[in-house]
């Protein structure tokens, strides 16, 4: 074979692999379009594209093949044929998310809508090392799929989605570094392997605020951040409608950012003092607390602090107003670097934001340059654990959308 004939070859299959690339891309800027405008003619999907209509109609027509979208009758016509109308099909399929916690392994079964069709929970702890942990992740996954399969749910099942605290790997499925579950390069994606789907691993605050982006508080929204608080301080970016991760997969460890100089400021569980976590985590604003002569001996949570603000008690109104106003701070610098549409605060503290939302807003509202604050809502988001599941079974479906899956 001649050189000349050779680089013909590789510029044919060349040639089909980037035609093939751009039918996927095509379809999944269909589909996602549909999505978006819950019901939309053939006609109307080439105006906003772009797209030929006879490449519509191809694409419209797979789609309507393989499941994912049907018809839902005529639309209005100013004159002449009515179009025909598609709409997503919500009952193409599910998908599993499943979030891992130092006690226990939460699960659940989540259609296109992004509602719970089946949650279950299953007792697990880290101190019995990855092995079993992971053994028992496969359990609450196959008895899943079993309930699923009992129910005669319509459709199959896209993939499982797998949130677990920490940096994270998602091209392996693998957890670094997790400080929850003690655990050092575990490969999650591995036990799951058996059940012959995709696997999807990713940081659980990751996976909830894509979550929240697809069917909660941040709906319609593509570029915003969500901050958890509780044990810990989380950050999800999204970027574009896209998780960001960063270059090494440490985006969002915001609360180990230093938002004090103080040499006494105490000190973070990844060891860095002043940060936004060693103020305003639980155990940080009970250590303050009980430091400062806390009075109420039954206080044992961050919840009773609160409880005891409201009744009077100054020096529980001061841990609160501390832990938010360095919170404040941190948010404010987020609000500086990134300038999103909204940020959505959830987390286990979530539920005693009326003692600590005036001062958290004080503080941001004096350290955000531009009055970008008065541009970006705070929005309190209650949190739940299937919630959570939800935003992880959102990795899966974000990627049905794509047609990656």
């Amino acid at each position: 074979m001649t050189n000349k004939q050779s680089g013909q070859r590789l510029s044919g299959a060349a040639s089909t692999g980037n035609a093939d690339l751009m039918r996927s891309i095509n379809k999944g800027i269909v589909l996602d379009l549909v999505r978006q405008r819950t019901s939309i003619s053939r006609a109307e999907i080439s105006k906003v594209t772009g797209l030929s209509r006879s490449t519509c109609s191809l694409i419209v027509d797979e789609l309507t093949r393989v499941g994912l979208l049907v018809e839902t009758g005529a639309g209005h016509s100013s004159g002449g044929r009515k179009p025909v109308m598609l709409s997503i099909n919500y009952d193409a399929g599910d998908a599993v998310g499943v979030k891992l916690m130092t006690d226990r392994i939460v699960g659940a079964i989540v259609d296109l809508r992004g509602d719970i069709v089946a949650l279950e929970e299953h007792t697990a702890s880290y101190a019995d090392g990855p092995g079993p942990y992971l053994a028992a992740l496969s359990e609450i996954v196959g008895g899943l799929i079993n309930k699923r399969a009992a129910e005669h749910r319509p459709g199959g099942l896209f993939g499982i989605g797998v949130g677990v605290s920490g940096l994270v790997d998602p091209a392996s499925g693998t957890a670094l570094e997790t400080s929850v579950l003690h655990w050092h390069n575990v490969e999650v994606k591995g036990a799951l392997e058996g059940f012959q789907l995709p696997v999807l691993v990713e940081n659980d605050v990751n996976a909830f605020a894509l979550g929240e982006v697809w069917f909660g508080h941040g709906r319609g929204m593509d570029n915003v951040l969500c901050v958890t608080i509780g044990a810990g301080v989380g950050l999800g970016v999204i970027v574009d409608g896209n998780i960001y991760r960063g270059a090494h997969r440490g985006a969002g460890e915001f609360g180990h950012v230093r938002v004090s100089a103080d040499p006494g400021a105490p000190v973070d569980s990844a060891g860095i003092q002043g940060s936004v976590e060693a103020f305003a985590s639980d155990d940080s604003i009970l250590a303050y607390y009980r430091k400062t002569g806390g009075g109420e001996t039954r206080v044992t949570s961050v919840s009773d602090i609160a409880a005891a603000a409201r009744r009077g008690d100054k020096n529980a109104a001061e841990a609160i107003r501390r832990a938010a106003r360095h919170l404040g701070i941190g948010v404010a610098a987020l609000i500086n670097l990134f300038d999103p549409e909204a940020i959505l605060l959830s987390g286990e503290g979530i539920g005693d934001a009326d003692v600590w939302m005036p001062s958290l807003q004080e503080a941001i509202g004096e350290s955000t340059a531009y009055g970008l604050d008065r541009l970006c809502p705070i929005k309190i988001v209650p949190s739940d654990e299937s919630m959570w599941v939800r935003g992880v079974a959102t990795l899966v479906v974000q990627e049905v959308f794509r047609l990656n899956i």
